[in-house]
């Protein structure tokens, strides 16, 4: 897994990609302020850009950033990675 920033600014944009097995379904990306499904671009290449939205002040902090890979058998595997929300720069 790739990603453009783990320290991301309110008002940025913010890439991701992952590689897979080909038999990797889908994978979701999950904090608590959001989740969404990551892109499918071929068998095991997934990729994602997307602009961090304002959100209040005591939503800037740090927060878990839960990765969950799931096959096509549904079988899930979670990876949890530090996570930043900034401040506007």
């Amino acid at each position: 897994m790739w990603f453009s920033t783990l320290d991301v600014p309110l008002g940025t944009d913010w890439d991701g990609e992952f590689v897979a097995t080909t038999n990797t379904a889908g994978i979701d990306v999950q904090t608590n302020l959001f989740v969404f499904h990551v892109p499918q671009l071929s068998p095991g290449r997934f990729r994602f850009h997307m602009r961090l939205a304002d959100v209040p002040l005591g939503f800037v902090r740090a927060y878990p950033l839960r990765i969950i890979a799931r096959n096509a058998a549904g079988t899930e595997t979670e990876t949890d990675i530090p996570f930043r929300i900034s401040g506007r720069r």
